[in-house]
This record gives structure tokens, C-alpha cells and sequence, in this order.
């Protein structure tokens, strides 16, 4: 297998069909398994999907070893060279030999029992403030901005609701989202 950094001709493809397959085969298996609702196995097949969770698989299987990588470039623990290189693998596996066939990989690799309790367990915020709006019918403001400070750009996301504000702060647009949610469940929860 063989990394972009290393050459032309390199896994990129087989990252991307893989992508797709393992989304479906995580669809899948959640959908035939989980009675959750729909927000919930959206959140679980996140989790599932993730580099975090790939990278996790990629160093079970050793699959660094079968990696070619350009000079200067290292694979690390929770690394995003890990968990293309499982996707490109789930993608091999399914140019080779159907759906089937990858789909059982990703359920031997990927959909362990270890992980799908992690899954289950696995909280998303966002998403829980989200079902919460919901069901209460609420009509929340919401408000996103960002700013430089130094060479580094700070994201924020305001939230109000129900006579509550909060200011989350982060790396990138997402985190910030993600911490307004939790300060605003947590929020919600005092009262």
C-alpha cells in the first residue's frame, strides 16, 4: 500500500471507495442491529467511522507494515495515515471481491464488540441539543464567528435558549459548536 506522500501512484482511490463502503457497511450493520433512533445511530456511526476509531484498527492490524511512505513521513498513533490505510484496504478488499466480502472485514476489523460499546457510549453533544430542540420545539439563536489571535484563528459558536446564553471556543468551527452544545446542555440541566 501505498501513501501520496511516497509517489503517483499511491491509495488515494481505494481510500475513497473504501470510504464509502465502510459507510455503508457500518449503515448497515447498525441499522439491522441497534433499535436506537435515527440521531443516535447517526452518532454511533460517527464514532465507528472516525480516524480515532480507523487509526485504533490500522495499529490492532499492524497495518503500517504494509505501508510505503514518502521520506520525512511518519505514522503516529492516531493518525489520519492509519485510518486511509484502512480504508484503502476495505476498498481493495471490494474491488477484489463484492460487498460481501468487504462488508465481512469491516465487521471482523471494525464493528468488534469493544468498539460497538464504545459506540453505544460515545456522546455527540451537538446532537443531543439538537433532539432536545426538537422534542421541546424550541427555537433557539445561534451565532458563529472567528477571529485571529497571534497566527492562530479561534472559532466561536453562541447559543440562546430559553433565556440561557453560552459562548463555546475552539480550534475549528466544529469544537466550538460541540462546546456552546455541552455548556448549553449543561445549562439546560442546572435549571
Amino acid at each position: 500500500m501505498t501513501h501520496a506522500s511516497a509517489g503517483s501512484e499511491h491509495n488515494q482511490r481505494l481510500e475513497f471507495l473504501g470510504n464509502a463502503v465502510l459507510n455503508l457497511a457500518i449503515a448497515d450493520h447498525v441499522h439491522e442491529h441497534c433499535s436506537e433512533r435515527e440521531g443516535r445511530l447517526t452518532v454511533m456511526t460517527n464514532f465507528l467511522r472516525s480516524d480515532r476509531v480507523l487509526s485504533e484498527v490500522g495499529m490492532r492490524i499492524e497495518i503500517e507494515k504494509e505501508l510505503k511512505l514518502g521520506n520525512g513521513v511518519e505514522v503516529k498513533a492516531a493518525s489520519s495515515i492509519l485510518a486511509g490505510a484502512v480504508e484503502a484496504a476495505i476498498g481493495a478488499v471490494f474491488e477484489r471481491n463484492g460487498y460481501e466480502a468487504a462488508r465481512s472485514f469491516v465487521e471482523e476489523m471494525v464493528l468488534t464488540p469493544d468498539l460497538l460499546q464504545r459506540a453505544e457510549e460515545h456522546q455527540d453533544p451537538v446532537t443531543e441539543l439538537k433532539e432536545l430542540v426538537e422534542a421541546k420545539r424550541w427555537k433557539p439563536a445561534s451565532r458563529g464567528f472567528d477571529e485571529m489571535l497571534g497566527e492562530k484563528r479561534v472559532f466561536y459558536r453562541a447559543i440562546e435558549l430559553n433565556g440561557k446564553a453560552v459562548l463555546g471556543m475552539g480550534s475549528s468551527k466544529r469544537a466550538a459548536e460541540a462546546q456552546a452544545a455541552k455548556l448549553m446542555l449543561s445549562a439546560m440541566n442546572d435549571g
